[in-house]
């Protein structure tokens, strides 16, 4: 797809605004529908809306130790000056069945090449399947940048068999940050009211199940309000690496080198004041 005829997903998002206030303000006056339930939600969430991005220990590290988050395009251009393979070879073998939906998803949009990808979180530890530390993002920083917000994961969502963009379902489903918190009314309008209000962070962001952000913009340290982490691993790992270690965690090679790991991320954390979120 040529410059000229691919896609401003920003535009997209400013273009769809109005229908989802449209729709939002229909769904009010639906029969069965709880109008002061579901508008005390749309509320909760645009009062307590982060976006996070969740991480793996060792990505988590070069993040805080270069001081610049980078996407899988970043990461393959650095790896490739230092290798004998190609960028795109090394984003095949990252990415597996992933890298075509991809690589077509990020060919359809301007700047797609640029695409870094989050969460939209109300509290909790976002998606543990992209990494354990679950790195909140400071609301302030989304003022300067470019952000939209998709109800469901870009690839498993809208990419169809072949990996082409199913296009009239994508473009009802996303909204700029101005209407994530009607974006989420309208996915969970059903939901809300089969659970308590304190179950309401899991269902906006669960393990397989979560409305997606993609940004462009440069993220750094200076900008992570906090780093949220499960309780039990959290302690277990400073557990390890403050108290005396067992005989059992000595005799466990990659243990011993996730806590040396861990004590380096805390020691950077600590330098970029960033502190630990509350856990569950």
């Amino acid at each position: 797809m040529s410059l000229s005829s691919k896609l401003d997903i920003f535009a997209l998002a400013q273009q769809n605004d109005p229908d989802l206030e449209s729709r939002y303000q229909t769904l009010l006056t639906t029969p069965g529908v709880d109008a002061t339930l579901l508008s005390r939600f749309r509320n909760h969430v645009q009062n307590t809306a982060r976006v996070s991005i969740n991480m793996h220990l060792y990505v988590l590290n070069d993040f805080l130790f270069s001081k610049k988050y980078k996407n899988i395009h970043d990461w393959a251009n650095q790896i490739a000056i230092r290798g004998r393979r190609t960028p795109e070879r090394l984003m095949e073998e990252k990415l597996r069945e992933w890298y075509l939906p991809r690589k077509n998803f990020e060919s359809i949009f301007v700047d797609g090449e640029k695409f870094y990808y989050g969460l939209l979180n109300i509290g909790g530890e976002g998606t543990r399947k992209y990494g354990d530390y679950c790195v909140v993002v400071q609301e302030k920083y989304w003022e300067k940048i470019l952000s939209i917000y998709l109800s469901e994961d870009s690839l498993v969502g809208y990419m169809d068999a072949k990996s082409t963009l199913i296009f009239d379902k994508f473009k009802q489903e996303l909204a700029s940050m101005e209407q994530r918190h009607t974006l989420a009314a309208l996915k969970h309008h059903e939901e809300i009211a089969k659970i308590d209000q304190k179950d309401w962070p899991e269902l906006v962001c669960k393990e397989t199940k979560y409305i997606e952000v993609i940004f462009v913009g440069s993220l750094t340290p200076e900008q992570i309000e906090e780093v949220r982490i499960e309780k039990n691993l959290l302690e277990s790992l400073l557990n390890s690496a403050f108290d005396d270690i067992n005989a059992n965690t000595m005799g466990d090679k990659s243990r011993r080198m996730e806590v040396a790991l861990f004590t380096t991320v805390v020691e950077q954390l600590d330098i970029h004041n960033i502190p630990w979120g509350k856990t569950l």
